[in-house]
């Protein structure tokens, strides 16, 4: 909600900063709003958080061994590298729509007075991964649904929804596709979050939430590092049918255990 509401205000403030402030940057005044917002958040923390210190006993264990345990249980189990897998596909896709969609976005405009619709966009990208976060949890709870079906369901939509994106040349109808693709990435964290939680030993459960966080990451930062370089020969939008691409093939991967693997274990049963 933070994100939303900072992306639309973010938006408009340009517009102050152009008409009403003078020897201001357009974007200057976003800058100033936002350390000003900064410091408030720093004297509020101050005042208001203290913590409470316990003395607990706790059993500790080296860094090796933790490292050990972590690497074992997920080597062992499919699912969470599959995860994995489609964790590090995530960050190489959102690093390519994040760093090129302003650019692009701002070729499909006739106006530059039409500039104050970025604020709009990410504030519907933002809002639109809460609602497909929420709606995600209900149609799950509500009909029952396979969460690894679900999840490589709403994957492909989401590969799909970039191409889309990717052959838009109309803004507002840009702005439609490119939002689609913010909901089905929050529709997707449900069934994810639940998989890869069912999964790991609650004892290293943290740990390996941060490890694929990481490999998110890493995704990003190969994308960042392969798009640097092919972004002198390509298009944006060939450079997002790439990454589309990309998580077709992890979603291929996968799947073979997400569902060969759920119908022996009903054979089994």
């Amino acid at each position: 909600m933070g994100l939303s509401l900072g992306a639309l205000t973010g938006g408009v403030l340009p517009k102050f900063s152009q008409n009403l402030i003078v020897n201001v940057g357009t974007f200057d005044l976003n800058l100033i709003v936002e350390i000003f917002i900064i410091i408030i958040v720093m004297l509020l923390s101050v005042v208001f958080i203290s913590e409470n210190h316990k003395s607990e006993t706790k059993k500790h264990i080296s860094l090796k061994e933790h490292i050990e345990d972590i690497s074992l249980s997920v080597m062992k189990n499919k699912t969470i590298k599959c995860i994995f897998i489609a964790a590090f596909a995530t960050g190489f896709f959102l690093l390519t729509i994040e760093t090129y969609w302003q650019p692009h976005f701002t070729s499909l405009l006739y106006d530059k007075s039409m500039y104050w619709l970025l604020g709009i966009i990410s504030f519907l990208c933002f809002t639109s991964s809460i609602l497909g976060s929420i709606v995600s949890e209900r149609l799950i709870e509500k009909y029952n649904l396979d969460l690894k079906k679900s999840y490589l369901i709403l994957r492909t939509m989401l590969a799909a929804s970039l191409i889309f994106a990717a052959l838009q040349l109309n803004a507002y109808s840009f702005i439609v596709f490119y939002t689609l693709i913010y909901l089905f990435l929050g529709m997707i964290n449900v069934p994810e979050n639940v998989i890869l939680n069912s999964e790991i030993p609650s004892n290293i459960r943290a740990s390996v939430l941060s490890v694929n966080s990481l490999i998110i990451q890493l995704g990003g930062l190969t994308g960042s590092f392969i798009n640097s370089f092919i972004i002198n020969y390509i298009s944006i939008p060939v450079l997002w049918m790439i990454a589309a691409g990309i998580i077709f093939i992890t979603i291929l991967i996968i799947s073979k255990h997400f569902l060969f693997n759920k119908q022996s274990e009903m054979q089994d049963d």
